[in-house]
């Protein structure tokens, strides 16, 4: 099914589906004509998908942005959100960051490198992925 409807159609599926179970907003902006193999895009619906999932667990946010821009050479893969924010050093050694670890595994499968910034003010979930054109 994934491979039917590509991408994007099946990253607004989940966001309409989050929103709705969970009374939380999810914006996107969505810039993607299909440059990466349909494995990658799995990857990539993956990652957003876990994102998502820990947002609602652990961030006590109310709202998430989902990027995905492509540029020559390069993929932009963004999760943010306006939560309470999180010790990343602390909680990729507590043995506990199975999601975490899993966006990060799945990042460099891809070819690309997941970079996570957390405040009191939010998360950031940054990927960059080489795209050849």
């Amino acid at each position: 099914m994934f491979d039917k409807i590509g991408l994007v159609p099946n990253i607004e599926q989940l966001v309409e589906r989050i929103q709705n179970q969970n009374n939380f907003f999810v914006s996107t902006e969505m810039n993607y004509s299909g440059s990466l193999s349909s494995a990658n895009e799995l990857q990539i619906y993956r990652i957003i998908q876990e994102s998502l999932s820990n947002i609602i667990k652990y961030a006590n946010a109310y709202a998430a942005k989902i990027t995905l821009v492509e540029q020559p050479g390069n993929m932009l893969v963004e999760i943010k959100d306006n939560g309470k924010g999180f010790s990343i050093k602390e909680t990729l050694n507590s043995g506990k960051a199975f999601g975490l670890h899993n966006i990060i595994e799945r990042s460099r499968v891809i070819g690309g490198e997941a970079h996570i910034n957390s405040s009191a003010d939010g998360t950031v979930i940054t990927i960059n992925i080489p795209v050849k054109i």
